[in-house]
């Protein structure tokens, strides 16, 4: 059976992975490799649909009572995953997973005093 070995680049104490599961390799979107200060991530493209999906590595739950802020691709947030989906360069829909807001400038877009999983799309937010 044909295989692939994950092998990182250097010896590490901890060390993180993107893995994505393509069930339809033949249709694939275009995947590329994103990095910003503490956080990894990776943008789906097909079409003019695209979708940015970052890790922030200050809130994966190895660090506790530490600050977990974080910028990614411009949007605030201290949520350990953030995906943002954009139509033609717009962003239209959000997921944040385990934060307690996402901001861009003014625009606010999760505000809770707890820990929560929300999306953000059709201009309203969903608490879960």
């Amino acid at each position: 059976m044909p295989y692939y070995a994950i092998v990182p680049p250097g010896e590490a104490r901890v060390m993180k992975f993107v893995t994505a599961i393509l069930l339809n390799p033949g249709d694939a979107p275009e995947i590329e490799r994103l990095e910003a200060v503490n956080a990894i991530g990776v943008r789906i493209t097909r079409g003019t649909k695209s979708t940015e999906v970052w890790l922030n590595l200050l809130a994966d739950g190895r660090m506790r009572h530490r600050n977990s802020n974080n910028t990614l691709a411009g949007w605030d947030t201290d949520a350990c995953l953030l995906a943002v989906t954009s139509e033609n360069g717009k962003p239209v829909r959000f997921f944040c997973a385990n934060g307690s807001y996402l901001r861009k400038g003014d625009e606010l877009l999760v505000d809770s005093l707890k820990k929560v999983f929300a999306v953000h799309a059709d201009g309203k937010t969903t608490i879960y």
